[in-house]
């Protein structure tokens, strides 16, 4: 939780201080908007898809105890 906050002020704070990486992070993400809306609904699916599957590999991890290995098919 700590490194967590820790990456989001050290982010925000480059944010905030420089005007050209900001900048570019806004256009980034206006045209990652634009081009979900583009793609609705798939894009959307997609993205539940892929937080599904990731979200399954972190649980499956952390179902083992320490030190056993994750069995591998």
């Amino acid at each position: 939780m700590l490194r967590f906050l820790t990456i989001g002020s050290m982010t925000g704070g480059f944010l905030i201080i420089s005007p050209g990486l900001r900048g570019n992070v806004i256009k980034v993400y206006g045209s990652l908007v634009l081009t979900m809306n583009d793609w609705s609904p798939w894009s959307y699916i997609a993205i539940g898809l892929v937080f599904f599957v990731l979200l399954t590999i972190e649980l499956y991890r952390h179902a083992f105890p320490k030190g056993m290995r994750i069995p591998k098919y």
